[in-house]
């Protein structure tokens, strides 16, 4: 038996939606705010990341940094904190 891969797009989907190029969003249910992920800036605390879903199916990975010395790394569906120095 062959094993194929099944790759799935956004843009795949919208068709079985109906057509709707965008989805209502739903508000936060712990009142959290939302900004984009960054390498540079320190997500603060009680922020998120924005769209997040959105990022994990449409781009390979994702860095924010946290602190200063330590950082989230997520890449397919597999994710890690890490500190950074001595």
């Amino acid at each position: 038996m062959i094993y194929r891969p099944i790759a799935v797009s956004l843009t795949a989907i919208t068709p079985i939606l109906g057509g709707q190029a965008a989805l209502a969003k739903a508000p936060s249910t712990v009142h959290a705010t939302y900004r984009a992920a960054s390498a540079d800036q320190a997500l603060a605390r009680g922020k998120k990341i924005a769209d997040l879903f959105t990022l994990n199916m449409t781009t390979p990975h994702v860095l924010q940094k946290l602190t200063d010395r330590t950082c989230w790394y997520r890449a397919g569906f597999y994710g890690t904190t890490w500190y950074l120095g001595a």
